[in-house]
């Protein structure tokens, strides 16, 4: 069954404490092939194979999936000078969404870089970040490579 996950409860304005929730949707479809998530982990897996935009999040011995994103900040508002709110052209997230063992995962982690600096690629910045994270958790979780 398709899952909706929710990653975000609520955003909080550091500026003002104004909350914002964030509604909760539950779902009841289904996907239309049995091997429809095989497919898609698989494609995951190939992020961090070597010719993919995360080969810096592979672990030897563990089949490592996920995805990178890099995106551009907003920059709100300035009530100051007036300046419309618009997409920084030089302030990022680089950011990488993994899970590992792939076919068996024992967890799932988010990597999200803020404003990185040199690079803001998520595969250059963050997918670093997860591989060290995650070899640390599957030897906490006493978790062998195969």
């Amino acid at each position: 069954k398709l899952v909706k996950l929710r990653l975000v409860d609520r955003v909080r304005d550091t500026r003002t404490g104004e909350i914002e929730k964030k509604p909760y949707k539950t779902s009841n479809k289904v996907y239309m092939k049995k091997n429809t998530s095989r497919i898609l982990v698989d494609i995951m897996r190939h992020v961090t194979k070597e010719g993919g935009t995360a080969k810096r999040a592979a672990i030897e011995g563990f089949e490592v999936a996920g995805k990178t994103g890099t995106s551009q900040k907003w920059i709100p508002t300035n009530k100051t000078t007036g300046v419309k709110g618009h997409y920084s052209q030089n302030k990022f997230f680089a950011t990488f969404a993994g899970f590992v063992p792939a076919f068996n995962p024992a967890f799932v982690l988010i990597v999200i870089a803020d404003e990185p600096q040199d690079n803001h690629f998520g595969g250059v910045v963050a997918a670093p970040t997860f591989k060290r994270i995650a070899e640390n958790t599957l030897g906490y979780m006493n978790i062998q490579p195969k």
